[in-house]
């Protein structure tokens, strides 16, 4: 299954439907189809439902989101604040509060009620007492959102209209959150909301202009689900930051801030890391 992962990951064979349901048989063999299990994961301990195929295999074999993991987590300094947004059952709040110590403070928002609650067990679990979990989403202003909960796994998506399955939620921008909370400086924000991003990213305008650490999940179908457009937001990073770090499952390439937009064109789905510094080795 890791081998296969590697191999087709952001290629057209991962989305061929006997492909997924071999997948799935695979998964549910290992696993199970019900319920929960707890998993060992870069010294911490998650517990995930066993039937999510979308994070419990990499989870187990401690490929999840490894070259993100890593080149975020290097540059999380102690004590600071640092922000999980789409924070799930709190994979990366965890390793977040853990990077960050006692002395530094993580904000994981997570408007899923069901996420929340495995969220809130796995932060207990792991002794996190430094971060503070906010059940809601983050978009470009407050008020009320349609988050879609009929989706596989733990993976929700916030709609522009309501559609079967979803329920409201609540939805701040951060900047206002900051300001209305007088927190101090961030250092360091994740944001991964199945394709909500740009929205997100218009409401913290004011939070990147400081040029924090910055990783965003980037994907173009997602988006076009979600009724959302990267344009602007993708202008916005361009012009604060002089370029990003992209993660696709194979190499990280560095991409230059004016080369931005060519990734609007991609079907894949990457990661996008600014804030960091280019290696002469990194593409």
């Amino acid at each position: 299954m890791r081998l296969g992962r590697r191999m087709f990951r952001n290629t057209p064979v991962q989305r061929v439907p006997l492909v997924n349901s071999i997948y799935r048989r695979l998964s549910e063999t290992a696993y199970g189809d019900t319920g929960t299990v707890v998993i060992a994961f870069r010294g911490i301990q998650i517990e995930v439902a066993a039937g999510d195929i979308t994070t419990l295999p990499s989870l187990a074999d401690g490929t999840y989101e490894s070259d993100e993991l890593d080149s975020f987590l290097a540059s999380v300094r102690k004590g600071t604040v640092v922000v999980d947004i789409g924070a799930n059952i709190g994979i990366w709040s965890v390793l977040m509060s853990k990077a960050v110590g006692p002395g530094g403070t993580v904000l994981a928002f997570e408007p899923s009620p069901n996420n929340a609650a495995l969220l809130r067990a796995n932060l207990e679990r792991n002794d996190c007492m430094n971060v503070q979990v906010v059940e809601a989403a983050v978009g470009r202003t407050s008020g009320i959102g349609h988050l879609n909960t009929a989706s596989p796994g733990a993976t929700h998506q916030i709609t522009a209209e309501p559609v079967d399955g979803s329920v409201d939620v609540s939805v701040v921008s951060l900047d206002g959150f900051l300001a209305d909370r007088g927190l101090p400086e961030v250092a360091a924000i994740k944001i991964d909301v199945e394709g909500y991003e740009p929205e997100a990213i218009a409401g913290m305008a004011g939070v990147l202009e400081t040029r924090p650490l910055f990783l965003a999940e980037f994907s173009m179908p997602q988006s076009e689900v979600a009724g959302t457009n990267w344009n602007a937001a993708i202008s916005h990073l361009g012009a604060v930051y002089d370029g990003c770090l992209v993660f696709d499952g194979r190499t990280p390439t560095w991409v230059r801030s004016a080369e931005l937009h060519d990734l609007t064109s991609s079907r894949k789905l990457l990661n996008l890391l600014f804030g960091v510094k280019q290696h002469a080795n990194r593409g």
